[in-house]
């Protein structure tokens, strides 16, 4: 959020422009990731085999974000079919931000 308040007060960029900046900032990050899991020995069902790790409680966010921003997760296949296994994890169910106590009413729109 602070992140994309600087864009937005101080910088100045408009909507469009803070979207192409978080979009190429997802693709830089989601790209290096998928290489990581295409190249590595251990990817299963989670990054690592097949059971959860704190890889994936860092993944599961940025795939959040790509979705709530539109940014398009058809490149990374690997990375797909590791969110699907998380969602439906009771860790990451349970996790989910709406869910938490101090979860506050937003709008997503809010946080563009």
């Amino acid at each position: 959020m602070r992140v994309r308040k600087y864009l937005t007060s101080p910088i100045g960029l408009n909507h469009a422009k803070k979207i192409n900046w978080y979009h190429h900032w997802l693709g830089e990050g989601l790209n290096a990731i998928e290489d990581i899991l295409v190249s590595g020995k251990f990817c299963g069902s989670f990054c690592y085999n097949d059971e959860p790790t704190i890889a994936d409680a860092f993944l599961i966010p940025q795939v959040y974000n790509a979705e709530r921003f539109k940014y398009s997760l058809d490149r990374y296949p690997t990375i797909r079919k590791i969110y699907k296994s998380c969602i439906c994890h009771p860790a990451f169910i349970a996790a989910q931000p709406h869910l938490q106590p101090d979860a506050s009413e937003y709008s997503p729109e809010d946080e563009y």
